[in-house]
């Protein structure tokens, strides 16, 4: 959808079919850091708590934490929604748990 939504914005230059296509970009970096991370401590056999798999719970927290400000400031700037420091301290800490919760999803496929 996003790509067949960037095809028509070059095509007929509509600012509004370009959302879908910055809204699934700020998806697939969302998910991609916790996703990989899952495959890579199976195949290198990393437990949940212990220190690389907390660094692991870390870096996906902060992952989370930073798209979602980045995405939230995208909205901000681009659509002109307020956001005060409260909403962008609530949308950080929520996105940085189910962030760093998706990276708890066991990946048992090797390839």
């Amino acid at each position: 959808m996003a790509v067949t939504c960037g095809a028509i914005y070059v095509w007929r230059g509509s600012l509004a079919l370009l959302t879908p296509v910055v809204a699934t970009f700020f998806t697939l970096l969302y998910f991609s850091a916790p996703i990989a991370l899952s495959y890579l401590k199976f195949q290198h056999d990393v437990g949940v708590f212990d220190r690389d798999g907390r660094k692991v719970l870390v870096f996906c927290f902060i992952w989370g934490a930073l798209v979602i400000a980045l995405f939230v400031a995208t909205l901000q700037l681009w659509q002109g929604m307020d956001a005060t420091v409260l909403n962008y301290a609530y949308a950080m800490g929520s996105a940085g748990v189910v962030c760093a919760a998706t990276s708890l999803i066991p990946n048992r496929q090797r390839f």
